[in-house]
């Protein structure tokens, strides 16, 4: 989820096409509809209106309704280039977004999973504690090292994670999570950096990254399936070799299809 994420995406011969906009996107208390007979490949859409909290979500403050329209903002407003699509070896399509005067650079994976409920994705995606945390990360993380977890209440966590850097110094992240279910059919999950001295102070060995991460997970009506949208914006710090950032980066969509395998054990 970290620093793997740092790059732009994609290989040379890998197709590139821009995204489709979706004409459901924008009801603001239920996902785009998908058909109770199949689960067809997520769309991402250009520009709709950021999703309102549904009647059925817990109250949320101003500034966490605030995230919450970021996220959607960004999955749906960034003018993602496809790198990969679907295959049945890659189950997923993946997309970048770099500017050259921002130092930050985007990755996004969308994927399906079928007989699979909102439930199975909530369990992996909001962590209880630091054990739990650095159990599932080993899983569904190649690059991850080590973390910490605290609770801040319900709905809020605080996350620190170490991530393999090489050849280059080991990057760590400090971020605020905000996990939370809409209605009964989506899951948002938004991080942002932070500090905070309830986590361990940056050392001289690791350099310490900025973050800007979501997910969006949504289940079909007819709760067999559902879609699942990963996003990254990382801004590593210090000095990143291009070579490294651009293979680290396409790795980084494919968490998404690791969390999926994860989910069908």
């Amino acid at each position: 989820r970290m620093f793997a994420c740092c790059a732009c995406a994609g290989a040379a011969d890998e197709s590139v096409a821009t995204v489709q906009a979706d004409p459901h996107c924008g009801n603001e208390n239920a996902a785009p509809p998908l058909s109770s007979k199949e689960c067809p490949r997520a769309e991402v859409v250009d520009s709709p209106p950021p999703p309102r909290v549904s009647v059925d979500t817990p109250q949320l403050s101003v500034e966490d309704t605030a995230w919450v329209a970021e996220v959607s903002s960004i999955i749906h407003g960034t003018p993602w280039v496809r790198t990969h699509a679907s295959t049945p070896r890659s189950p997923i399509d993946k997309y970048k977004f770099t500017e050259d005067s921002d130092p930050r650079v985007s990755i996004m994976g969308v994927g399906t999973s079928e007989g699979t409920s909102l439930a199975d994705f909530w369990d992996c995606m909001c962590f209880q504690d630091t054990e739990e945390f650095c159990r599932l990360m080993n899983q569904t993380d190649p690059m991850f090292k080590t973390g910490k977890v605290v609770k801040e209440d319900q709905y809020h966590r605080l996350y620190w994670g170490v991530f393999n850097a090489f050849p280059l110094c080991d990057r760590d992240f400090v971020w605020r999570s905000l996990e939370v279910k809409q209605g009964t059919r989506r899951i948002i999950a938004a991080s942002k950096s932070v500090e905070s001295e309830l986590m361990p102070a940056p050392v001289a060995s690791v350099v310490r990254g900025a973050i800007n991460a979501g997910y969006l997970v949504e289940e079909a009506e007819d709760g067999n399936c559902c879609k699942i949208v990963y996003f990254c914006q990382v801004d590593p710090k210090d000095w990143v070799p291009t070579w490294i950032v651009n293979k680290v980066a396409s790795d980084q969509a494919d968490n998404v299809t690791r969390i999926l395998n994860l989910i069908r054990r």
